[in-house]
């Protein structure tokens, strides 16, 4: 069985990488490779696949849930920080660069 995953976690990793190259969507291409591969992982006896802040559900199904949970909580928090930062910044700089938009400043 060991033989057999690793075979289908490296044409999993192929398959990924055509994808990707063949411009396919790749948020969904990874995330389901990721799923396919936590699989194989299960099938060969892995259990302890979930993240340090994430809790077992007690139903190995609904794990791959608490898992896709975990995961992006920590994801969207750290992209919402990016994307407020970037915000804040780009009008910082337009108020900024409003004073100088006149080659020559005002005298009075």
């Amino acid at each position: 069985m060991q033989a057999i995953s690793l075979w289908l976690a490296a044409a999993i990793v192929i398959l990924t990488g055509w994808a990707i190259v063949k411009k396919y969507q790749v948020n969904m291409v990874l995330f389901i490779a990721g799923l396919l591969l936590n699989i194989i992982g299960v099938m060969n006896g892995a259990t302890n696949f979930l993240p340090k802040n994430a809790t077992a559900t007690g139903l190995l199904g609904f794990d791959f849930f608490e898992l896709f949970r975990a995961i992006c909580r920590t994801q969207i928090a750290g992209v919402g920080f990016i994307i407020l930062v970037s915000g804040g910044f780009a009008q910082y700089m337009n108020v900024n660069f409003q004073r100088f938009s006149t080659p020559y400043p005002e005298v009075a």
